[in-house]
């Protein structure tokens, strides 16, 4: 509750740096290459209102989706969607925090899916949502939390996401990007990893059903933790379209 995942990431990358006897705890990143399907997703989720989606936003719209898609299938009909995207706010400080800036620092995106009557969801209108949503979160959200000193806003926003979330009619999804905050640079000596795992074990807490979680992929792509219910997991798991942009639990290789 302390710290958010860049601080861990940062407190990860330094305990490295020391340990490989370095005295520059700035651990260079590298720009990813976009894998194939993302930037076919890019090209598909474009408009004129979003001419240049970001890979989290394309990403994260695909799974919104097709999600919830497989909720329609199980539940037999489609329910308005909302999902919250937790979102850095040391590049939106002013002046900007520096990037070892530790403690638990993120604003809260939310984004809504209303329309029920439509019989296909449109990928390109859930980006634009989704856009729609980091702006506003942007110019209207941030200001007033950096103004009133945030602790406040941030109790009222968990305790209205707390009940949004036990509203059995409508679909709830939470994402989290870890995507360029250097989990895959950290070096103790022996190589960085190739792998990056969310969690462990076989039992996963109620609190994290319907939980999202994107970390950079070994292969430039990005790498996608759902946590969904179990009939609902098993639709997506067999979803032709998402498929064809996704290898579910894809092996390992050391080599």
């Amino acid at each position: 509750m302390v710290i958010d995942m860049t601080t861990i990431s940062v407190f990860l990358k330094c305990w490295a740096a020391i340990s490989r006897g370095s005295q520059d705890d700035q651990s260079p990143g590298h720009p990813y290459p976009r894998a194939p399907a993302i930037s076919d997703l890019k090209v598909k989720g474009s408009s004129k209102r979003v001419p240049d989606p970001t890979s989290v936003e394309v990403v994260s719209s695909f799974i919104w989706k097709h999600a919830m898609a497989a909720a329609k299938v199980v539940k037999g009909f489609q329910q308005p969607s909302v999902i919250f995207h937790a979102a850095d706010l040391r590049r939106r400080m002013v002046p900007p925090l520096p990037e070892y800036s530790a403690g638990n620092i993120g604003s809260p995106i939310v984004a809504e899916y209303e329309k029920i009557d439509e019989l296909e969801v449109k990928f390109g209108r859930l980006v634009k949502i989704l856009r729609l949503a980091k702006e506003k979160n942007k110019d209207e959200f941030v200001p007033k939390l950096l103004s009133s000193g945030g602790f406040d806003m941030m109790i009222k926003f968990l305790e209205d996401w707390g009940e949004k979330c036990s509203n059995k009619d409508l679909n709830t999804y939470q994402f989290s990007s870890w995507c360029k905050i250097g989990l895959n640079e950290v070096d103790f000596g022996w190589g960085k990893p190739i792998w990056t795992s969310l969690v462990g074990g076989t039992e996963v807490e109620s609190m994290y059903k319907n939980f999202v979680v994107l970390v950079d992929g070994s292969d430039g792509g990005i790498e996608a933790w759902l946590i969904l219910e179990q009939k609902e997991m098993a639709v997506l798991e067999n979803d032709g379209e998402f498929l064809a942009y996704a290898s579910p639990n894809p092996g390992i290789i050391i080599s």
